[in-house]
């Protein structure tokens, strides 16, 4: 690949990576506002029927597994987050390298052997 058509992919790469990140701002508010909704849903509604066990139960009940499914997705989504993130980042890192900017770089003394011969 030459220098001119690595620039161009990781730019791209970059991007994608961003929209996407942007994109997951959206549906981080979408599943905390639903968490916070089906809590205070299950609040009220034990409270209203409180004395009516056939009703409390179940209505508890769905409160709870929602709850916990919408918990699992907003967690889920934080994996995938922390993985285009760190896409974005080695991205970012290739295509300073490919400009030929090396500062950031690691240069690996912590794996020199200064005991050795050469």
């Amino acid at each position: 690949m030459t220098n001119h058509h690595s620039k161009k992919f990781y730019r791209s790469q970059i991007q994608l990576y961003q929209a996407t990140l942007n994109n997951f701002k959206l549906k981080f508010r979408t599943y905390s506002l639903a968490r916070i909704l089906v809590y205070i849903a299950g609040v009220i509604g034990v409270y209203i029927y409180f004395y009516e066990l056939h009703i409390v139960i179940p209505l508890a009940i769905i409160a709870v597994v929602v709850f916990l499914l919408l918990l699992v997705r907003h967690i889920n989504l934080k994996t995938k987050r922390k993985l285009y993130r760190a896409l974005l980042d080695i991205n970012i890192e290739e295509f300073q390298i490919s400009e030929g900017s090396f500062k950031d770089r690691n240069e690996g003394k912590m794996f020199q052997d200064y005991t050795h011969a050469f």
